[in-house]
């Protein structure tokens, strides 16, 4: 997953959490995030897209 996020266009950041069981990451636009989660559920992983208020 993390190399999935890592070289996702417009990412900013990406990490995994606690034991690797959670990634998430940051993108420069809306558009860039919802690209990562379309390929992520195309994979047959769980996404939840969101903002930062």
């Amino acid at each position: 997953m993390r190399t999935l996020l890592d070289t996702a266009h417009g990412v900013l950041l990406s990490r995994m959490s606690g034991s690797g069981a959670t990634c998430f990451a940051l993108f420069e636009t809306l558009e860039a995030r919802d690209d990562a989660a379309t390929a992520a559920q195309a994979r047959g992983w769980w996404t939840l897209a969101t903002t930062l208020a």
